[in-house]
């Protein structure tokens, strides 16, 4: 119920937003201008690219990049196809009731860079390295520890909650992100509980890492090496 009261809050103001961008707004201390939203704004499939009929990136305007940010957060908000991850549900409406979205079902951070072995089966590899697998949460077992009835390196449940009957598309499993110690507890009146973060990765993404190997610490330290080589090299 919490979970359906926060999208739908989400989805109130991305209509509200909207609406005030396709009537009028300032930029800049500029007259007042009117943006023209496509005549099918509110579609399921994330755009080509950015200002794909304008000549591009290059020739685009910031009433282009409004109009691809929001293509593209209706997009990731729609009902999410079953048995697929990433991928939107055509035959539904986007106000629609079902569960999951689309970002949702996006993979998690450790399914990408799992604490122990690689994200797929070798048989999986020719179907986008099992980016449609349900989601498994292996982290290294050393940190972790082990458990009975689990495999090594997946963690149970929080003490004092029951477990799902299924692995969960959310997984709250980050402290801090860049930096930002968001793992610290709150004061009062919510003593010992934690504000925790997760990360998601596309389809496209996901792919890109383990087609490449990059999953583990080495290969990732590895990838990390040459890039600032590049950096070095060519941007400085």
């Amino acid at each position: 119920m919490r979970q359906g009261l926060f999208r739908a809050a989400v989805l109130l103001l991305a209509l509200i937003v909207v609406s005030v961008v396709a009537t009028k707004t300032t930029l800049r201390g500029q007259d007042d201008y009117e943006v023209a939203l496509p005549a099918e704004f509110f579609i399921s499939h994330l755009p080509v690219d950015f200002n794909t009929f304008g000549g591009g990136f290059p020739k685009g305007t910031i009433e282009d990049g409004a109009v691809y940010g929001w293509l593209t957060f209706v997009a990731i908000h729609w009902p999410a196809k079953k048995g697929k991850r990433g991928m939107q549900d055509e035959s539904l409406p986007l106000n629609s009731q079902a569960d999951p979205r689309v970002w949702e079902t996006y993979r998690g951070r450790v399914e990408i860079y799992p604490g122990t072995g690689k994200p797929f089966d070798d048989s999986q590899k020719a179907d986008d390295y099992g980016f449609d697998a349900p989601p498994r949460y292996i982290y290294d077992p050393a940190r972790v520890g082990s458990y009975p009835g689990l495999q090594k390196g997946e963690v149970p449940a929080c003490p004092g909650t029951t477990p799902s009957a299924s692995v969960p598309l959310h997984n709250l499993d980050e402290p801090n992100h860049h930096q930002v110690r968001s793992g610290l507890s709150p004061k009062e009146p919510y003593p010992g509980q934690q504000i925790l973060l997760e990360s998601k990765a596309n389809r496209m993404e996901y792919v890109y890492v383990a087609s490449r190997g990059w999953y583990g610490d080495k290969s990732i330290a590895e990838a990390k090496k040459r890039t600032g080589e590049y950096v070095r090299t060519n941007l400085t």
